[in-house]
Protein backbone atom coordinates (compact mmCIF):
# COMPACT_ATOMS: atom_id res chain seq x y z
CA UNK A 1 0.00 0.00 0.00
CA UNK A 2 2.74 2.46 0.90
CA UNK A 3 4.69 1.59 -2.24
CA UNK A 4 1.61 2.30 -4.39
CA UNK A 5 1.22 5.68 -2.73
CA UNK A 6 4.91 6.39 -3.30
CA UNK A 7 4.66 5.45 -7.00
CA UNK A 8 1.58 7.65 -7.45
CA UNK A 9 3.34 10.57 -5.81
CA UNK A 10 6.44 10.06 -7.97
CA UNK A 11 4.30 9.90 -11.13
CA UNK A 12 2.48 13.09 -10.14
CA UNK A 13 5.78 14.80 -9.33
CA UNK A 14 7.19 13.77 -12.72
CA UNK A 15 4.14 15.23 -14.51
CA UNK A 16 4.52 18.53 -12.64
CA UNK A 17 8.22 18.63 -13.47
CA UNK A 18 7.39 17.92 -17.13
CA UNK A 19 4.90 20.79 -17.37
CA UNK A 20 7.25 23.14 -15.49
CA UNK A 21 10.10 22.15 -17.80
CA UNK A 22 7.94 22.95 -20.83
CA UNK A 23 7.00 26.31 -19.33
CA UNK A 24 10.55 27.15 -18.26
CA UNK A 25 12.09 26.35 -21.61
CA UNK A 26 9.36 28.16 -23.51
CA UNK A 27 9.10 31.25 -21.33
CA UNK A 28 12.78 32.08 -20.97
CA UNK A 29 13.83 35.32 -22.66
CA UNK A 30 16.98 33.83 -24.12
CA UNK A 31 15.13 31.00 -25.89
CA UNK A 32 13.44 32.62 -28.85
CA UNK A 33 14.20 30.19 -31.63
CA UNK A 34 11.52 29.18 -34.11
CA UNK A 35 11.32 25.77 -32.46
CA UNK A 36 10.59 27.31 -29.07
CA UNK A 37 8.02 29.65 -30.57
CA UNK A 38 6.32 26.66 -32.18
CA UNK A 39 6.36 24.80 -28.85
CA UNK A 40 4.85 27.81 -27.09
CA UNK A 41 2.11 28.04 -29.71
CA UNK A 42 1.44 24.32 -29.28
CA UNK A 43 1.22 24.72 -25.51
CA UNK A 44 -1.21 27.62 -25.95
CA UNK A 45 -3.27 25.56 -28.44
CA UNK A 46 -3.29 22.62 -26.05
CA UNK A 47 -4.51 24.83 -23.22
CA UNK A 48 -7.21 26.31 -25.47
CA UNK A 49 -8.42 22.76 -26.18
CA UNK A 50 -8.86 22.03 -22.49
CA UNK A 51 -12.38 21.93 -21.13
CA UNK A 52 -13.67 24.72 -18.87
CA UNK A 53 -12.73 23.81 -15.33
CA UNK A 54 -9.48 22.05 -16.27
CA UNK A 55 -8.39 25.09 -18.21
CA UNK A 56 -9.35 27.36 -15.31
CA UNK A 57 -7.48 25.26 -12.73
CA UNK A 58 -4.29 25.16 -14.80
CA UNK A 59 -4.37 28.88 -15.55
CA UNK A 60 -4.98 29.76 -11.91
CA UNK A 61 -2.21 27.44 -10.72
CA UNK A 62 0.49 27.90 -13.36
CA UNK A 63 -0.09 31.36 -14.79
CA UNK A 64 -1.59 33.22 -11.83
CA UNK A 65 0.53 31.25 -9.32
CA UNK A 66 -2.37 30.52 -6.96
CA UNK A 67 -1.88 27.67 -4.52
CA UNK A 68 -4.23 24.70 -4.71
CA UNK A 69 -5.72 25.61 -1.32
CA UNK A 70 -6.71 29.02 -2.67
CA UNK A 71 -8.08 27.56 -5.90
CA UNK A 72 -10.10 24.97 -3.98
CA UNK A 73 -11.60 27.70 -1.83
CA UNK A 74 -12.33 29.89 -4.87
CA UNK A 75 -14.04 27.03 -6.73
CA UNK A 76 -15.79 25.67 -3.65
CA UNK A 77 -14.05 22.29 -3.90
CA UNK A 78 -12.33 19.94 -1.52
CA UNK A 79 -8.53 20.31 -1.65
CA UNK A 80 -7.85 16.59 -2.24
CA UNK A 81 -10.47 16.38 -4.99
CA UNK A 82 -9.00 19.46 -6.67
CA UNK A 83 -5.46 18.10 -6.41
CA UNK A 84 -6.56 14.88 -8.14
CA UNK A 85 -8.50 16.83 -10.77
CA UNK A 86 -5.45 19.00 -11.47
CA UNK A 87 -3.36 15.86 -11.90
CA UNK A 88 -5.85 14.57 -14.50
CA UNK A 89 -5.88 17.97 -16.20
CA UNK A 90 -2.08 18.04 -16.43
CA UNK A 91 -2.13 14.54 -17.94
CA UNK A 92 -4.69 15.68 -20.49
CA UNK A 93 -2.71 18.84 -21.31
CA UNK A 94 0.49 16.83 -21.84
CA UNK A 95 -1.33 14.39 -24.16
CA UNK A 96 -2.83 17.22 -26.20
CA UNK A 97 0.51 19.05 -26.31
CA UNK A 98 2.33 15.91 -27.44
CA UNK A 99 -0.25 15.27 -30.15
CA UNK A 100 0.43 18.74 -31.60
CA UNK A 101 4.16 18.02 -31.58
CA UNK A 102 3.68 14.70 -33.38
CA UNK A 103 1.62 16.39 -36.08
CA UNK A 104 4.29 19.01 -36.80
Amino acid sequence: MASQHYHRMMKSEKQHEEIEHIEDSLMSDENTSQYDELQLKNLEKALENMEGECKEILILNYYKNLKLNDIAEQLGKNYDALRKQKERCVNMLVKIFNSFNVLQ
